[in-house]
């Protein structure tokens, strides 16, 4: 029986498109005089192809983006230092988060998040999205994926086995083979809203 559910925050609690699309829109803003002869929307749309949903480093995209658009005007390394400080003032959260995991937490769940990237521009993101006092542990890490080290080190945090442990993750090259840890996976399931998660606890092949 499930006790514990682990969140991949990055594919599942962080609307991360969302996010870059509003964070992307200040920072042409605010640096709109160096790029001149570029569209905001491409600037926006190629940050978020090459991103690949945060599977590449922040630094090469922006350095792919400014090859791409031809910016000569300002380096990769100033734009990288105003994403670290200020994307997360734009973390929106995926539809219907905060409801669901307030409604987990009323259910009992024990509730983990592990987030992947730099300490402090992680806990700011987990801040602004006001999910901290749903949240049982945290783990953070700078690994580019979470696995079974993060998985088992939580289920430890947790005070639960791990066969009565649910891991929901986006990301489809999460290592999670060999925990006992049942996997959720929202993109092969075609999950679209953070909802459906009730439903799919509700069924007796994860209860």
């Amino acid at each position: 029986m499930v006790k514990a559910i682990i969140f991949d925050m990055e594919s599942v609690l962080l609307d991360r498109k969302l996010s870059l699309e509003h964070f992307l829109d200040a920072q042409y803003e605010y640096y709109r005089t160096y790029f001149t002869e570029v569209q905001k929307q491409d600037f926006i749309n190629y940050f978020i192809t090459y991103d690949k949903e945060g599977a590449v480093p922040v630094k090469r995209v922006y350095q792919a983006v400014i090859d791409e658009l031809g910016i000569t005007y300002i380096e990769t390394r100033e734009l990288m230092q105003d994403y670290t400080v200020n994307f997360p003032k734009f973390a929106s959260e995926t539809d219907a988060m905060k409801e669901t995991v307030t409604r987990l937490q009323n259910r009992g769940y024990k509730i983990g998040v592990i987030a992947t990237g730099e300490y402090e521009h992680e806990r700011y993101i987990i801040d602004v999205l006001g999910i901290e006092n749903y949240i049982t542990h945290t783990i953070i890490t700078e690994e580019n994926t979470i696995g079974k080290t993060q998985l088992i080190e939580m289920c430890r945090a947790l005070d639960t086995r791990p066969q009565d442990t649910l891991f929901v993750t986006g990301d489809e090259i999460v290592d999670a083979v060999g925990t006992g840890i049942r996997l959720i996976n929202t993109k092969e399931m075609k999950i679209h809203t953070m909802i459906e998660l009730l439903n799919i606890l509700d069924e007796e092949t994860i209860t």
